[in-house]
């Protein structure tokens, strides 16, 4: 309320005469230009009260992640949850807020093993041979021979690839999902 008189007082004087004065109480009226309450609702929380002044209240929520297949596009999915408050009563003022929940499946994890073998054959042969092998003479003569022996070793070096493995996919999320993608990778080596 702002700061005005509460009694209204006059006083007059003329020449020749004593100061005449009068007083009255000011009878003050509101002139009020709006609503001084109003209805504060919010659905949402099933929350009403009539208000007369600033008021904040306070509603806890808490949000979660589908686990329906069906709501996730691409291994994710989205909403948008709107929440209204209004204030009634003649006033008829309303404003809103949203809360955006994105959630994710969790990822696939892939694991494998692969155990590689190649072939590789090594063949031998083993020759001897001599220089000189006949001699003929009399007693106490002495003769020479020279003996050689070759081994040859044949590597055909590595062939025949072979990799065996398992790949095995788990899945962490609550619900079932598909793995979309494949990758086969294969490494040579040269010979």
């Amino acid at each position: 309320m702002g700061c005005y008189g509460t009694l209204n007082k006059v006083t007059v004087t003329t020449a020749g005469n004593p100061p005449q004065s009068d007083d009255d109480p000011i009878e003050w009226s509101e002139n009020l230009y709006g609503y001084d309450s109003g209805d504060l609702t919010d659905p949402r929380f099933t929350y009403e009260n009539n208000i007369s002044g600033d008021t904040t209240v306070t509603f806890d929520e808490t949000f979660t992640c589908s686990t329906d297949p069906d709501d996730y596009t691409d291994g994710s999915y989205t909403e948008t949850f709107t929440n209204w408050a209004y204030l009634d009563g003649n006033i008829d003022l309303s404003a809103s807020e949203e809360v955006g929940l994105t959630c994710n499946l969790q990822p696939l994890v892939p694991t494998k093993t692969a155990a590689g073998e190649w072939d590789r054959t090594v063949t031998w042969t083993l020759t001897k041979s001599v220089d000189d092998d006949s001699h003929s003479g009399y007693a106490g003569d002495l003769f020479g021979s020279t003996w050689t022996v070759v081994a040859d070793k044949t590597d055909s070096g590595p062939y025949n690839f072979v990799v065996e493995g398992t790949i095995s996919v788990y899945n962490p999320a609550a619900i079932a999902q598909t793995s979309q993608s494949k990758t086969c990778s294969m490494m040579r080596m040269a010979r």
